[in-house]
């Protein structure tokens, strides 16, 4: 659906210079979708009633922490698509939103890279 109304509205990303990896132009905001999917599905959790969600409902405090600065940094991301900003504005924008995290007590404990 997002992919539909970008290339109706002509919000596409068309390859005019070297930078770009693809040949033909690619819809724009394809976080919107990503995001909302994983809104969606997690909305929906609630309304089931298993040992999966039972175990979950424990975490929603942390769900928050998660889902503002997500909900950020879309924002962050589509007034890009849209609008276009340098890299210092988005560097700058995602590091307040990191510290926004951390403050809110989101924290990454473990990194693991499978090989």
């Amino acid at each position: 659906m997002i992919r539909r109304l970008c290339e109706r509205f002509k919000l596409l990303d068309v390859p005019v210079d070297g930078r770009r990896v693809h040949k033909s132009a690619i819809p724009r905001l394809g976080g919107i979708a990503i995001y909302a999917s994983i809104v969606l599905a997690l909305s929906i959790l609630p309304l089931i009633s298993n040992l999966l969600t039972q175990s979950l409902r424990a975490y929603t405090s942390g769900l928050f922490v998660v889902l503002v600065p997500a909900t950020l940094v879309l924002i962050l991301g589509v007034y890009d698509d849209l609008r276009g900003t340098n890299a210092t504005v988005k560097f700058l924008g995602l590091g307040l939103i990191a510290a926004l995290f951390y403050a809110m007590g989101g924290r990454i404990e473990t990194l693991r890279f499978l090989s």
